[in-house]
C-alpha cells in the first residue's frame, strides 16, 4: 500500500511538472504573439485580417506617426506674401471650427505653384 502511494505522489510530481512545463511554454506563446508598435501613433489601414498567417516582421496595420504630421496651404497672392519660414500659424478646420491646431510654417515657394482641382478657397466653399 505505501509503495502504491509513493507511486501515486510521483506520478502527482510529474503530471505537476508538465502542467508548469506547459504554462511556461503558453506564456513564451503569448509573448511572441503580442504586436508592438515602433511608435505612438494612430491607426490608418488594417492590412491584415484575423486568421492571417504573416511572415515574422509581416505588416498588420498602417500607422500614422501623430508627431511627425503636415499640410500643404495654398495662400491667395496676398497672404502668400505675408509667409515666412518660421513663422507661427494656427490651422482651423471646417469640421471643428472651434479646435485651434497650432503650425508653423516650414516651407514657403519661391515660384507660383499650381493648385490642385481639390483645393477649394473659403469664397469656392461658400457657393
Amino acid at each position: 500500500m505505501l509503495n502504491a502511494a509513493q507511486a501515486r505522489v510521483g506520478e502527482a510530481e510529474h503530471a505537476l511538472d508538465a502542467a508548469t512545463h506547459n504554462v511556461e511554454l503558453y506564456k513564451v506563446n503569448i509573448a511572441d504573439n503580442i504586436l508592438v508598435a515602433p511608435t505612438l501613433g494612430r491607426i490608418q489601414y488594417r492590412i491584415a485580417n484575423v486568421g492571417e498567417v504573416l511572415p515574422a516582421g509581416g505588416k498588420v496595420f498602417t500607422m500614422l506617426d501623430i508627431s511627425d504630421v503636415y499640410m500643404d496651404v495654398y495662400l491667395p497672392t496676398a497672404q502668400a506674401g505675408r509667409a515666412r519660414v518660421g513663422s507661427e500659424a494656427r490651422i482651423v478646420l471646417d469640421a471643428w471650427p472651434k479646435f485651434v491646431i497650432p503650425a508653423h510654417v516650414s516651407f514657403v515657394a519661391t515660384q507660383a505653384q499650381f493648385t490642385p482641382k481639390a483645393v477649394e478657397t473659403e469664397d469656392e466653399r461658400d457657393k
